[in-house]
């Protein structure tokens, strides 16, 4: 039974390290597997796939797209787009929705820095883009930059007194629409996942069951089942879940790095997922690779 996470996030997007970095500290782990899957983008997966190249650990080019979803609200969906070459794909039509994506996001970023602004907080666009590296930026960026500069003492304050839904500079953005994007995944030969249930808003199990039930007609195949905050009774409501609509299951720390708490590789921290876990979902990227997958059912 070997160790995996299906979930990173590196310098591509909003994370702290280089995806050579996280290639690195996985394999020194013995990882099976590995996932980055950075925000609206693939910009960290070419520098993935060097790190890794000849070696042992199986890279899965990934995405993490935010979505507006049907029944309202919003939510996270991973997308895997296993058999693709890295260094060469360009993820098609998903790269051109990202692209959109990408700039409601840069637009976003430039609303919240004027309200932060108006509040009196000394930031700029230009300190935002340096401190991102060029990469997808984000909110997280902007709340590292308050840690800082001592306005608030921790990422999670700068959420919840000004970049949080409902706090004094938040500010909405444009997403692609759920339904849309399980197209995108799968119109590109990729998986759907829907990332970390437990986090949407607003929903309880009944709530999570019903749009998983929704979104499976839409074409979504997995659950994001193994994941640092699910607990055991929450872990095991959605693998039954998943059995229930034939939905494969995955698993990954979520590492970004932007605080001691933030451990990767993701055993240091006390949450792991090992291989038989996550095995449908494995045995799927083998099927894709193949260019023969059926839908698996959860085991």
């Amino acid at each position: 039974m070997a160790t995996l996470d299906l979930h990173v996030h590196s310098t591509g997007s909003d994370g702290a390290m280089r995806p050579s970095w996280i290639v690195e500290r996985a394999l020194e782990s013995g990882y099976c597997a590995l996932a980055v899957t950075d925000h609206d983008t693939f910009t960290g997966i070419p520098e993935a796939a060097r790190a890794a190249g000849g070696t042992d650990l199986k890279l899965i080019p990934g995405v993490e797209l935010s979505v507006e979803l049907h029944c309202g609200g919003s939510a996270h969906m991973l997308g895997y787009f296993p058999g693709h070459d890295p260094l060469t794909w360009n993820g098609g039509s998903v790269e051109k929705a990202l692209s959109a994506v990408r700039e409601a996001r840069d637009s976003r970023n430039s609303l919240i820095v004027q309200k932060l602004q108006e509040h009196g907080i000394p930031i700029t666009m230009r300190e935002v883009m340096e401190h991102s590296g060029g990469g997808v930026t984000g909110r997280l960026h902007i709340a590292t930059i308050l840690v800082q500069k001592g306005v608030v003492s921790s990422t999670e304050q700068a959420f919840r007194f000004y970049l949080g839904k409902g706090a004094k500079a938040y500010v909405s953005r444009e997403r692609i629409g759920d339904f849309r994007a399980l197209d995108l995944i799968r119109e590109n030969g990729g998986i759907s996942v829907l990332a970390h249930p437990w986090l949407l808003e607003g929903r309880d199990g009944t709530g999570i069951r019903a749009l998983v039930a929704s979104l499976t007609e839409g074409g979504l195949m997995g659950i994001e089942a193994f994941y640092p905050i699910h607990d055991k009774e929450k872990t095991a409501f959605l693998v039954r879940t998943a059995r229930e609509f034939g939905l494969v299951l995955t698993g990954g720390s979520d590492f970004h790095g932007v605080d001691q708490r933030d451990l990767f590789p993701s055993e240091k921290s006390g949450f792991r997922v090992d291989s038989d876990q996550v095995r449908t979902f494995l045995e799927a990227c083998s099927g894709m690779m193949k260019g023969d997958h059926r839908d698996g059912e959860a085991q």
